[in-house]
């Protein structure tokens, strides 16, 4: 139950951070490498919300893209965490 509280939590930061990153007005080298990544990190989402609204980039539905990012990153965050629970388990006997 705590790794799933994990996994949501570390969802809801890689789904909401990236979207206030983006939102920055600032122009220098620093910012822009974050918007970059931002952008990027965002990606899983709004390909799945082209998909869904029959591949035209007009018909994104951001709830979708959004929704899709979480559940995306909180299915990652939940294996990685099982997979290092595991690893650490292993090394501790």
């Amino acid at each position: 139950m705590k790794r799933l509280l994990y996994a949501s939590l570390a969802a809801c930061g890689l789904t909401i951070l990236p979207l206030v990153i983006l939102r920055l007005s600032f122009n220098s080298a620093a910012v822009s490498a974050l918007k970059w990544t931002s952008t990027t990190l965002l990606l899983p989402g709004t390909y799945l919300a082209f998909v869904a609204g029959g591949e035209r980039i007009d018909d994104i539905s951001f709830l979708v893209a959004d929704s899709a990012n979480f559940i995306f990153y909180s299915v990652l965050s939940y294996v990685l965490l099982a997979a290092w629970e595991k690893r650490r388990a292993r090394r501790s006997i």
